[in-house]
């Protein structure tokens, strides 16, 4: 067997918005420098793990711009959704505005869960943790519903030799103290652990929600949360998978989007302490995993 290799980019937490407003003042800013930035790196594919909009009510008015920024990428794009982006009554036509509007790769199938192989050899399974049985979602907590684990066992059982990537917004773990209202309800993440349990070849299930970065056991895989875009100092994840004979050897760095001091002082001064704090509590700022083949 050859030795191949994949590239792609873990981005989380956009809190995309064009409104002025003292929290996120330089988001559409740093999405543009984030693009230029993720052209140069010889990317296969970007994931994108939800909160892609920071105010739910404003997704209409910004979608356009938001689309014609991401159109900019020289690579596919995958999208889940965050808490941010359906927050409201009647979380269903929300879903169905913004999936089929956005027309990815992904979310244009008409699901806010799926499947795609973004490359030969590797798939990718994009989750929805805002996914509940009740009319409304006014929760910043995960929600997966039987249904979708039913799905997410069986697709994971119908390719049990190929790497498989899991995204998802919520982190259905707390890596961090004091952070209980965020996290997963425990009966929903009982559910997604229940489908993931009975696989191994899902080495890792990518999340944002945190706006931090650490590394956590859950069932039989990996959970990775990563920085959030929007936050200084604007940092995402780059993996690179090499397969060869007997496996897959994962590698994941830190890249920071390229913004001069002038540009990113009204984030990088407006919520200063936020930043320090940010930084000093995340981890798994770089790190590697072996993955055996099956057969």
């Amino acid at each position: 067997m050859t030795t191949s290799t994949r590239r792609f980019a873990h981005l989380t937490d956009l809190h995309f918005t064009t409104f002025q407003q003292n929290r996120y003042p330089t988001g559409p800013l740093v999405l543009e420098r984030a693009i230029a930035d993720l052209n140069e790196q010889d990317l296969d594919f970007v994931l994108l793990t939800g909160d892609m909009f920071h105010f739910p009510e404003r997704v209409a008015l910004e979608i356009e711009t938001f689309r014609e920024l991401l159109s900019g990428l020289n690579c596919p794009y995958y999208l889940a959704f965050g808490n941010h982006d359906v927050e409201g009554h009647d979380v269903a036509p929300r879903k169905q505005f913004l999936m089929r509007e956005l027309g990815d790769h992904g979310l244009s199938a008409g699901s806010p869960y799926y499947a795609v192989r973004p490359v030969p050899g590797l798939r990718l399974i994009v989750l929805d943790s805002t996914d509940t049985d009740e009319p409304d979602y006014l929760t910043w907590r995960g929600r997966f519903t039987a249904t979708q684990a039913d799905w997410l066992h069986e697709t994971l059982a119908e390719q049990p030799d190929e790497l498989t990537i899991l995204g998802i917004h919520h982190p259905p773990v707390t890596p961090y103290p004091l952070m209980g209202a965020l996290k997963f309800e425990e009966a929903d993440r009982k559910r997604l652990a229940g489908a993931i349990a009975p696989h191994r070849h899902a080495p890792l299930l990518l999340c944002g929600h945190y706006h931090l970065s650490s590394s956590s056991s859950f069932s039989n895989t990996t959970v990775l949360t990563g920085p959030s875009l929007v936050e200084h100092p604007h940092q995402y994840r780059v993996f690179e998978i090499d397969t060869k004979a007997g496996g897959h050897d994962i590698h994941f760095h830190w890249r920071q989007v390229p913004l001069d001091e002038r540009e990113d002082a009204p984030c990088a001064i407006g919520t200063a302490m936020r930043h320090m704090a940010l930084n000093r509590l995340s981890y798994a700022k770089r790190g590697s995993l072996s993955v055996a083949l099956s057969n």
